[in-house]
């Protein structure tokens, strides 16, 4: 017996195309800064240890905010956050294009992880409010176009702005497309109630800090040791690889302890066909975007 698909509503494809306008912020800029990094290592007069954490910065904030968002939602609504997701994003982005230090912009690039989390995960919630279960699949179609297609423009327009300006122009053109994305949310995305009453789970945020700042930072001391080759540094990535296992077997002891109270619910876990996706995803992700951050580079410097 097949299922006749409903088509969407008036509403429902504003809030669809508003949720896939704003969401093509973080999906471009996760790829277009990559290329620009030797231009803002230069202009900042910076070292390439340092510049790196331009990146490095803003992925660790980014997956640390995803982990809040569950409880964020609950607390403020779905629509409220993600008009802060994009405010926050949008400044940070004008901040970051006026950035004179490398202090400067570090801690503007953080700010701007942490709305690039807000709207990569509030996309997916927005979505399952406005078109319900039953279209759910519908929307996440439409969605996926853009969402692949975003990050290979990224260093399409990284290298044409490049070529026509500076660094700073890759964080301007954010400053109107967030604009026009927050006009938009702010006139189609309905307002929600929020749940004063939810309790953040504060051990657990730390433990998921610990967990993911210790696996980053062993990935940039291990790029550090296999460029230098100097084999007294691997203590640094030990300890590094320690503080991650304890902090995460004590996370996922502290989850499960606590059930569907959880900063983050290991239920889904449990299910067979959710890890092989889970697996097949972080596999994909690698080598999508490996390729994409990438090539750009080497084609650059040469």
């Amino acid at each position: 017996m097949t299922t006749i698909q409903q088509p969407f509503h008036s509403h429902q494809k504003w809030v669809i195309a508003t949720v896939i306008f704003g969401a093509l912020l973080p999906l471009i800029d996760t790829t277009a800064i990559n290329l620009a990094v030797p231009a803002m290592q230069q202009g900042l007069h910076s070292d390439v240890t340092s510049i790196k954490w331009v990146v490095i910065g803003y992925s660790l904030f980014a997956v640390m905010t995803v982990a809040l968002c569950a409880w964020l939602t609950r607390k403020v609504g779905a629509t409220q956050l993600w008009l802060a997701g994009l405010l926050l994003f949008t400044a940070s982005s004008a901040l970051c294009a006026n950035a004179a230090s490398l202090d400067i912009i570090l801690v503007a690039r953080a700010l701007q992880g942490v709305g690039a989390g807000i709207l990569m995960v509030g996309m997916q919630t927005l979505l399952v409010k406005a078109v319900g279960r039953e279209q759910l699949k519908q929307a996440m179609t439409l969605v996926a176009m853009p969402a692949v297609i975003a990050p290979m423009l990224g260093p399409v327009l990284a290298g044409y702005l490049l070529s026509v300006g500076d660094w700073s122009w890759l964080f301007w053109i954010n400053v109107p497309i967030g604009g026009v994305a927050l006009v938009l949310s702010f006139f189609v995305l309905p307002r929600e109630h929020a749940d004063e009453e939810t309790r953040l789970d504060v051990l657990g945020v730390l433990l998921v800090s610990v967990g993911i700042g210790s696996v980053l930072y062993l990935a940039v001391c291990l790029d550090d040791v296999s460029s230098k080759g100097d084999a007294q540094q691997w203590s640094i990535p030990v300890l590094a690889t320690v503080c991650s296992l304890f902090a995460w077997g004590w996370a996922k002891r502290h989850f499960a302890s606590l059930g569907d109270n959880a900063l983050i619910r290991l239920a889904p876990l449990g299910i067979p066909s959710c890890r092989a996706s889970l697996v097949l995803l972080f596999l994909a992700s690698l080598a999508f975007y490996a390729g994409l951050l990438a090539i750009p580079l080497v084609c650059h410097e040469s």
